[in-house]
């Protein structure tokens, strides 16, 4: 049974509201992130509420005034990186953390993932995703290696189409208005890391990529390198190796060299429990001038002691323009007004609408905008649903003490924050935890009685409905709307006829199509 006392299991369901703080140090303003879940999702069959940890008493926060939205303010790409060692055995628990998270991108390196696993099921229907897996055929080995970049789906990006020259590499350009932001990401196992032959054909591809980007591109290179140095901050602003620790090898010395050409500097100095670097951001100029990493607060996975998570804000010349992909509203037929939207139908001249367009296309859209307006009348909204379909009042309350935590800590760091932020985070994770794992139970248990929500939850784990976010014609594969109708375009036009003589056919159309109505 659920403790209604204390609210504790108050299964409420209410909208999720996402959280943000703002860091600010050394005159930068960085957006930190509040929103990553760590949980372990496997399924139980009678799930215990965990106990909260009160050693620490944290105040439920007042709302806090956002950044004022002003047209000449500078926009902030939020990116997170990690080699998270594998994800076959944290699918759920990455997708979880996708639920709360707000970053724009996500780049994984390590993920171990095949063919066999269906890019849908890592971080949910928020992110398009890209991704590299090891080739067996090539390497010889069957696991390990594969890399992954993430980019919300407010953002317009693409796959940027290059020859890995057997190597796990990717990247993936980033549409912001007029302006292109290019994130690349490498692993180089450690057979390779030490090859100098691999390390120039890696940085031979970074030039084909460099030389196709726009002049005032940022380009963003994250990557698994190992190369055995010990990176220092200079008074530029950036990294560089320390010559009386490192070790200069010539697979060392040919990705030093091969940056330099590509005129990118390194930025992370962010070590390791051993006090190594060994995940790098190669940054070109445009980028390096408004670029600022830290070390992630909270990982989406279990952290490796070899690589701490790192969480980057690229600012942008210009305001972000995110792009309507989608209808702007949905419509809940199933509640709709019937005998009125039929009513409306039949008195609209459709022959005079339509007779007058100067070609198909813009009668179709005259159609469509006709439909669209009768829909709006007639049609009521669906209802919102929960975000997570898990979360509860009290989940949302122990995020926002969480999220209040984290902004204590981010302004004031000290040993006391710090167990503040990790009390607070361990009190959300193990309630998080806890309600998902009662969810897919209840779930897997009236899949015979309740089938629809076995489905439901199915489709909540999908990236789209229905509709694929991308799609292939011969070698050619694209993600955004407007290429997928160019495949289109391109796979039907041997059986497309000019507008002028579909024009002649038109009135008879839309004739047999009143006669259906």
């Amino acid at each position: 049974m659920l403790d209604s006392t204390n609210g504790y299991f108050n299964s409420e369901p209410e909208d999720h509201n996402s959280s943000i703080s703002v860091y600010s140090g050394k005159n930068k303003e960085c957006i930190c992130s509040s929103e990553v879940g760590h949980v372990d999702a496997a399924p139980v069959e009678n799930p215990s509420p965990p106990q909260v940890d009160t050693t620490i008493a944290i105040n439920r926060p007042r709302r806090t005034r956002m950044l004022p939205s002003d047209d000449n303010m500078y926009a902030q790409l939020r990116i997170y990186y990690q080699n998270v060692r594998g994800l076959r055995t944290k699918i759920d628990e990455l997708f979880v953390a996708a639920t709360d998270v707000d970053y724009d991108v996500i780049v994984l390196t390590e993920t171990w993932l095949n063919d066999q696993i269906n890019s849908i099921q890592q971080l949910g229907p928020s992110y398009t995703i890209y991704r590299n897996d090891r080739d067996p055929s090539s390497t010889g080995k069957t696991r390990g290696g594969g890399v992954l970049i993430a980019v919300s789906n407010r953002l317009s990006s693409k796959r940027n189409t290059i020859n890995n020259n057997g190597i796990e590499q990717l990247w993936v350009n980033i549409h912001i208005q007029d302006a292109t932001i290019c994130v690349g990401v490498v692993y180089l196992p450690p057979s390779s890391a030490d090859d100098a032959n691999v390390i120039q054909a890696h940085v031979d591809t970074a030039l084909d990529i460099t030389n196709s980007l726009e002049p005032n591109a940022v380009h963003l290179l994250f990557g698994d390198y190992k190369p055995g140095l010990i990176w220092k901050f200079t008074y530029s602003g950036c990294a560089s190796p320390d010559p009386s620790e490192s070790t200069f090898s010539r697979s060392s010395i040919a990705l030093l060299d091969g940056m330099s050409i590509l005129n990118m500097s390194q930025m992370c100095t962010v070590t390791n429990t051993r006090n190594r670097t060994l995940d790098l951001l190669f940054v070109n100029e445009e980028a390096s001038k408004n670029c600022y990493i830290f070390e992630a607060d909270e990982p989406l996975v279990d952290i490796d002691s070899h690589h701490p998570p790192l969480a980057v804000t690229q600012v942008c010349p210009q305001r972000i323009s995110f792009d309507e992909i989608l209808e702007d509203r949905s419509f809940n037929f199933s509640k709709a007004d019937i005998p009125g939207l039929n009513n409306s139908l039949q008195n609209i001249d459709w022959l005079n609408l339509l007779n007058h367009a100067i070609d198909v296309d813009v009668a179709v859209d005259r159609f469509t905008l006709t439909l669209t307006d009768l829909f709006r009348v007639h049609v009521p909204a669906p209802s919102p649903r929960n975000k997570p379909p898990w979360s509860n009042r009290r989940l949302r309350q122990l995020k926002s003490w969480k999220a209040a935590a984290l902004r204590h800590y981010t302004s004031r760091r000290n040993p006391f924050t710090k167990q503040e932020f990790i009390i607070a985070s361990s009190n959300y994770k193990s309630y998080n935890r806890f309600l998902y794992s009662r969810h897919v139970s209840k779930t897997q248990s009236n899949l015979k009685r309740n089938p629809k929500s076995f489905w439901s939850f199915v489709n909540g784990k999908r990236k789209e409905n229905g509709l694929p976010s991308s799609m292939f014609l011969a070698d050619e594969l694209e993600s955004t709307p407007r290429d997928i109708c160019d495949l289109f375009v391109k796979h039907f036009s041997s059986v497309f006829k000019k507008a002028s003589a579909c024009q002649l056919k038109l009135n008879a159309v839309f004739a047999m199509f009143l006669v259906m109505c």
